[in-house]
């Protein structure tokens, strides 16, 4: 399941990050496909840009990270995030079709679709049972929380720091880019941006899509929503804000 991070701060990052990154995405996935810099490229772009910030500020200060939650992030993420970053280098390879780009859309729908379903059969359900251990969270039946699974190794300090590897990053795109024509490069970086997306939607987005799946099933039955461990902790964060305040007043 999809977990709020460790601090409130990393949380707060999501309202610049997640528009930032929606919009880029759908400006080069339109412009690569034939959409010249005009009042629909830029209107398209803010548009995305804006329901990203808003998904991300009802993230921030009033999900309960619970079942809607899920299905909202991993629809969210799938349309603003996975398709555009996708597709936007497949134009370079067939120029002036874009039936390639669709082709990767449907496969990576169907990958989503076909994850979660098989997920869901993997979360089962024992009625015996207080709490139920799935592949990265616990479920307390009792409570109706969303736990979190804390493997050996998790949170700890990561053995390479993250500038070490942007740097090795661009060493390797200057190799690659020296030794690879322009062709080459091209399909190397839609390969690499295809994989990705996939991987995303065969492991963590169907994975909690199928886990919310699930989940849904038992609301329907109990009549109890489920919400996520640490809403605790978020509704005292978040009432440190003026924003945090206001939210609360406003009805469920």
């Amino acid at each position: 399941m999809l977990a709020p991070p460790d601090t409130f701060a990393q949380l707060r990052a999501l309202a610049w990050v997640s528009p930032l990154l929606a919009a880029m995405g759908s400006g080069f996935a339109l412009r690569a496909h034939g959409v010249e810099p005009s009042s629909l490229l830029w209107n398209s772009m803010g548009g995305v840009a804006l329901l990203a910030a808003l998904l991300a500020h009802l993230s921030i200060w009033a999900s309960r990270w619970g079942t809607r939650h899920q299905w909202v992030s991993v629809l969210a993420a799938f349309t603003l995030f996975v398709l555009p970053w996708s597709v936007m280098l497949t134009p370079r390879l067939q120029p002036g079709t874009p039936w390639f780009s669709i082709g990767i859309i449907v496969v990576e729908g169907l990958a989503l679709l076909s994850s979660a379903l098989v997920h869901v059969r993997l979360s089962r359900v024992d009625p015996h049972r207080q709490r139920l251990k799935w592949l990265d969270c616990e479920i307390d039946l009792r409570r109706h929380r969303i736990g979190q699974v804390r493997r050996p190794g998790d949170g700890s300090t990561s053995l390479v720091a993250p500038g070490v590897i942007g740097g090795l990053s661009v060493v390797a795109y200057l190799l690659i880019q020296a030794w690879l024509p322009q062709a080459g490069l091209i399909v190397l970086g839609v390969a690499i941006s295809w994989a990705l997306g996939l991987w995303l939607c065969l492991w963590p987005l169907g994975r909690a899509l199928g886990q919310a799946w699930r989940l849904r099933q038992i609301e329907r039955q109990t009549g109890q929503h489920f919400v996520s461990e640490h809403l605790d902790r978020l509704t005292r964060e978040r009432q440190a804000s003026i924003i945090g305040r206001w939210w609360s007043r406003r009805p469920s």
